[in-house]
């Protein structure tokens, strides 16, 4: 009989510069609009992290002793 196992792994593969890029850029915004930018580059944020971020399912079997 043989077992299955699964082993799940997150690789965020962002880079810091971008996400600096986009405070200073959501900084001056926000300070121009008194803060009405700030949903719009929260929604930003969260698409970027979400597109450089990848989760990897691998499903193994392995005999049971």
């Amino acid at each position: 009989m043989t077992r299955q196992e699964r082993t799940v792994r997150i690789a965020y593969k962002a880079r810091g510069r971008d996400i600096l890029a986009w405070f200073i850029k959501t900084a001056l915004f926000s300070l121009i609009t008194l803060g009405w930018y700030l949903p719009v580059a929260a929604n930003r944020l969260v698409r970027y992290m979400c597109e450089h971020t990848e989760i990897q399912i691998v499903e193994s079997q392995s005999p049971e002793p």
